[in-house]
C-alpha cells in the first residue's frame, strides 16, 4: 500500500475564485517545493451539501497529490484536471459548467498559469 508523503508545518498557496451555477468557488492550492501538494475546495456554507461535497473532493484530490510512488506529482495533476474538466453542470453564461470543472480550471491557472488543458 502507497503511503501519504507528510505534510510540513506551514506551505504557501495561492486561491482562486471561480464563478458556479450553484455559487462562487474558492479553490485552494498549497505548494511544497513549488509542487502542488493540497487542493481546498470552499464552496456555499459549512453543513449544506455542496459544501461536503466540495470538502470532499479537495480531500481526495489532496490525498492523491501527497501518494509515494505513483508518478510525478505532475502527472498526477494532470489526471485530476483531465477527468475533472468538461463535467457538466447547470451553469449559462460565465459561471463554470460544474464544480469540479470549477475546481479544474482552478488547478489549471495555479499550476499551468492559464486555463490551457
Amino acid at each position: 500500500m502507497s503511503k501519504l508523503k507528510a505534510r510540513p508545518t506551514a506551505l504557501p498557496s495561492t486561491t482562486v475564485r471561480v464563478p458556479t451555477a450553484v455559487g462562487t468557488a474558492f479553490i485552494t492550492i498549497t505548494f511544497d517545493s513549488d509542487e502542488p501538494a493540497e487542493v481546498f475546495v470552499n464552496l456555499g456554507k459549512g453543513g449544506t451539501e455542496s459544501f461536503a461535497m466540495a470538502e470532499a473532493l479537495g480531500r481526495l484530490i489532496s490525498a492523491l497529490l501527497r501518494l509515494e510512488k505513483l508518478g510525478t506529482v505532475g502527472e498526477r495533476m494532470d489526471i485530476v484536471i483531465n477527468q475533472l474538466h468538461g463535467i457538466g453542470g447547470t451553469a449559462a453564461g460565465r459561471a463554470a459548467p460544474s464544480v469540479p470543472d470549477a475546481v479544474a480550471t482552478a488547478l489549471c491557472k495555479a499550476t499551468k498559469g492559464g486555463d490551457e488543458r
